[in-house]
């Protein structure tokens, strides 16, 4: 039996001792996973307690059928993802955000230009487009994901995106480097 099936079978025993391995076992690792998803340490250590005091209070644990480890994975992430979608910052406060990363020699005068012309090209979008475009490229919803939240098909999905980055192509075209490096940022390629 390997470590994680004894870990989730003493779970089930009711042990304290049980869910203190437990803890130790995943939480390093899930703080990890959180921050790579949230990029803040102090919110995804907040988060991953906040996951593991519910599963122990709620005793989740009798309800797995497969894999523990595929499964408190699956509560972080969409932990994450509910985080990210209850959080107040604007999305246009976490592109300039990247932005400032990405530009931090320029002068404030040049940062200024380059976040007016990004958030005129993005206010261009339509509502519907502008929201599924968010969704994926600023919270990074996957396709289907999107879909499912907006209660519509992937296609129209993969249909608004499409005419989201035309839109930004044809508004930044003198500034392909700044929708290049934006994008770019956000692990993605036009």
């Amino acid at each position: 039996m390997n470590k994680e099936n004894e870990i989730l079978n003493n779970l089930k025993t009711n042990s304290i001792s049980a869910y203190e391995e437990f803890y130790r076992y995943f939480f390093t690792d899930l703080v990890l996973y959180a921050n790579s998803i949230l990029k803040s340490k102090d919110s995804s250590e907040d988060l991953v307690q906040e996951v593991f005091v519910d599963f122990w209070i709620n005793k989740k644990y009798r309800k797995i059928k497969s894999k523990l480890r595929s499964y408190i994975y699956a509560s972080i992430r969409n932990a994450c993802f509910r985080s990210l979608k209850n959080n107040k910052i604007s999305s246009y406060e976490q592109i300039e955000s990247i932005l400032d990363k990405q530009f931090e020699n320029n002068t404030e005068e040049e940062k200024i230009k380059q976040n007016e012309k990004l958030y005129k090209a993005l206010s261009l979008l339509p509502s519907s487009c502008k929201q599924i475009f968010i969704m994926c490229i600023v919270y990074g919803y996957k396709y289907q994901e999107t879909a499912d939240e907006l209660g519509i098909s992937i296609n129209t999905v993969r249909t608004q995106m499409s005419r989201g980055f035309k839109i930004l192509r044809e508004n930044l075209k003198q500034d392909n480097l700044l929708l290049s490096l934006m994008l770019n940022n956000l692990g993605l390629r036009i």
